[in-house]
């Protein structure tokens, strides 16, 4: 493991700016100070998640830093941020391998731009914060007197992941009579696939908060759903309901009366358990012959916004519920099949020959380079 160093061996120890602590340190400085607004913020758990494992990765390769020694003092007297430190840090964050959930691989590919992109700008947050206030830096605190030095790596946007066709939802409905579990309050296996799928299919809302269900949040035409089961949100949201959703999830009513607040997806031992509930996923996925490559619960909610964003690309950016409506269009919206419906209804020109309208016939109809 490489570590980076503060000073190389010729470097001049930079002179920091006096009246700071000398024990304060990023990590210091994220429990005493930032943990707070994120509780005032009422940030969800993946929130907290991200800054621990940014700082973390921050900890791991550079020791955690005094704040003071991310600054010096210029022979004029001013005080600039040092860049060294981040820089380093940067170039080796992104020879880190991805954090293995089990066994870790000698072979194991490198973070992703976007994940070491996401991380630097946790960082960045934090560090801002340890800088004066100012115009662009309104929760500056001023424990030093400039910002310490950061930096986003440029992160290349990748297309949407492809989801599940209407085609491949239809045969996965299909192969939920051979799933084997859960068996919970009687209810078949059968019964809870199903409804589990055609809730995701038809909501868009995530497995995540479909396994947060109670039977409180049913309603006769729309979930009701506070904000500690939605992701990243400090307001609830309502799910319009279809009948056939909703009837989908009162099959899984037992013969005993059940509490409002007891789980609709009831799983043993859960959240412990969730490989068993994703090796059967994939055990289905397998019986229904799909082969998609990211074929996860989000696959549904990808199609289903796909499909929303056909009849309306307003009511897809409401479906997403994402703060920022880019989100849903670079990283949801299947854009090749939108485009593709709309490039259909164009008209065309009344001068164009008949023969280029009806399509290639014969040898015309192979491409000569195509694969």
């Amino acid at each position: 493991m490489h570590f980076l160093r503060l000073l190389k061996a010729d470097d001049v120890v930079p002179e920091p700016p006096t009246g700071l602590s000398d024990e304060l340190t990023l990590r210091l400085l994220y429990e005493r100070d930032f943990k707070l607004v994120l509780q005032a913020q009422q940030a969800a758990a993946g929130t907290y998640q991200a800054y621990e494992e940014a700082i973390h990765y921050w900890e791991r390769l550079t020791s955690d830093p005094r704040l003071r020694d991310l600054v010096e003092r210029e022979p004029r007297g001013r005080t600039r941020p040092v860049r060294r430190i981040f820089l380093e840090f940067m170039a080796l964050l992104e020879q880190q391998p991805k954090r293995a959930k089990k066994v870790a691989r000698l072979d194991a590919p490198r973070l992703s731009p976007r994940t070491v992109r996401k991380h630097c700008a946790a960082l960045r947050t934090i560090l801002d914060r340890s800088g004066p206030a100012g115009p662009h830096n309104r929760e500056g605190q001023g424990i030093l007197e400039v910002v310490p030095y950061s930096v986003l790596p440029r992160a290349a946007k990748e297309p949407p992941r492809p989801c599940l066709t209407l085609d491949d939802f239809d045969r996965l409905l299909a192969v939920t009579p051979q799933a084997t579990l859960p068996s919970v309050r009687g209810v078949p296996p059968r019964a809870w696939w199903l409804a589990l799928l055609i809730l995701i299919g038809f909501t868009g809302i995530r497995i995540g908060t479909a396994m947060q269900l109670t039977w409180r949040m049913v309603q006769v035409d729309r979930l009701v759903i506070p904000a500690r089961a939605i992701k990243r949100r400090q307001q609830g949201r309502e799910f319009p309901l279809l009948p056939v959703v909703r009837t989908a999830i009162l099959a899984l009513q037992s013969a005993v009366e059940l509490p409002p607040d007891a789980l609709v997806f009831d799983f043993p031992d859960w959240p412990a358990s969730q490989h068993h509930l994703q090796k059967q996923r994939r055990t289905l996925l397998q019986i229904a012959g799909i082969t998609l490559a990211h074929n996860g619960f989000h696959s549904l909610r990808r199609r289903y916004l796909t499909e929303i964003g056909r009849l309306n690309r307003s009511a897809e950016a409401i479906a997403a519920g994402h703060m920022n409506p880019q989100t849903t269009i670079s990283s949801y919206t299947q854009g090749f099949e939108l485009v593709s419906d709309c490039q259909r209804t164009l008209r065309m020109p009344s001068s164009l020959p008949r023969d280029l309208l009806d399509g290639p016939t014969g040898r015309q109809q192979r491409l000569p380079f195509a694969d």
